[in-house]
């Protein structure tokens, strides 16, 4: 694996350090991430269940052969550009472009595709990484972040989670609004600005940092995390399966299903 150097990741957000200080994490306190989790850890079985069924159709079939597609993306030019398509059209299959004149929209595929390869090194840099945990793997995560062009919207944090979350599955989890948003209370915060650093420079990656160093990183280290996602229980007869094959999937599969019960 490439080694990740401080000086080729630099980006609008300047340096970002290894770890996260208190001072600013001002979205929200660590104690109400920790709160939210709990709350999920303590309904996990019904959460699980309640998870299958939600979505079916090319909405499971396309991440799939997505995930099948990064196993070679890095043999060669063509490979890597059918790993990009299948990722595209996951993007496409999750909602994220509508035809008409109202609605998401996606830029096109060359578009998408350009963004990405300007910062292909730092991706495959960061391949295997379960997680960040140096000053230039955080750099290098943040400049991809802001690299990506999958919505012609200036809303980056759900698009360009989906959009990673598929090409660093290991390091990244989904986030959306009707969701993880919602559940994490951070809604109004994101979608209508309610926070008075909403126009701030960077204030959707310090969200997206914030979430998964607060939220999913520990959700996932949780033993009763682990050993709850492999006793997961089966669909019923009819169901689709609930999104798993990853551990951050799996997580977002628990949100998903514990705001489907309206356990929130």
């Amino acid at each position: 694996m490439a080694e990740v150097k401080e000086a080729d990741c630099m980006c609008a957000c300047d340096r970002e350090p290894a770890r996260l200080p208190q001072p600013r994490s001002r979205l929200r306190q660590v104690r109400c991430y920790e709160e939210h989790r709990i709350r999920l850890l303590g309904q996990l079985p019904q959460a699980m269940a309640a998870a299958h069924g939600v979505f079916g159709g090319p909405s499971l079939d396309l991440p799939v052969w997505a995930a099948e597609a990064r196993g070679t993306a890095r043999n060669g030019d063509a490979e890597r550009d059918r790993f990009l398509r299948e990722v595209y059209g996951t993007l496409l299959a999750w909602g994220m472009h509508r035809m008409g004149e109202r609605g998401a929209t996606m830029p096109r595929f060359e578009t998408f595709r350009a963004s990405i390869l300007s910062v292909w090194p730092l991706l495959e840099a960061l391949w295997d990484v379960r997680r960040p945990q140096t000053q230039a793997q955080w750099s290098a995560l943040c400049r991809v972040f802001h690299a990506a062009e999958a919505s012609t919207t200036n809303s980056r944090l759900v698009a360009n989670a989906k959009v990673l979350a598929l090409l660093l599955p290991d390091a990244v989890a989904v986030i959306d609004r009707e969701y993880t948003l919602r559940f994490l209370g951070l809604r109004n915060v994101y979608t209508y600005g309610t926070h008075p650093d909403r126009a701030a420079p960077c204030f959707e990656w310090r969200l997206f940092r914030e979430i998964h160093e607060c939220f999913f990183y520990p959700l996932v280290d949780d033993p009763n995390f682990q050993t709850a996602v492999q006793q997961w229980p089966a669909p019923q007869e009819g169901q689709e399966p609930a999104m798993m094959g990853t551990p951050l999937r799996a997580a977002d599969s628990m949100v998903v299903g514990f705001q489907r019960l309206g356990l929130g």
